[in-house]
């Protein structure tokens, strides 16, 4: 199901593509297209399929969530400095400064949100 909705989007993707839609703009529609078919679906065959209520899924709650997402992000930081640290003393990089422009900072804002949906 998921593959279906994955090629779905690409093959929508790349006819939007012919029309010179920036990159930001594909990889938006791509997440868009995913999450609108594969949670419909999802629904539907746990309602008609299963027969049995979409609370069965186990799904947390946000604020019971919110606990394991800062847990994620604190996980993914500390991998990011272990990897730092460990190219660093090994030598095989120099960290001679800290540059994040605003362009990179649109690049995150724009795929956490996509990488969430798909």
């Amino acid at each position: 199901m998921n593959t279906r909705s994955v090629g779905l989007a690409v093959v929508i993707a790349t006819t939007a593509s012919s029309y010179e839609i920036p990159t930001h703009g594909l990889q938006i529609l791509l997440a868009v297209v995913t999450t609108s078919v594969s949670v419909p679906l999802i629904y539907l065959l746990r309602r008609y399929v299963d027969q049995r209520p979409w609370s069965g899924l186990g799904l947390s709650s946000p604020s019971s969530g919110f606990r394991y997402f800062i847990l994620g992000i604190a996980l993914l930081a500390l991998v990011t400095a272990a990897t730092l640290l460990i190219g660093s003393a090994a030598g095989w990089l120099r960290i001679v400064a800290f540059h994040f422009p605003v362009a990179t900072m649109l690049v995150i804002l724009i795929n956490v949100p996509i990488a969430f949906f798909l």
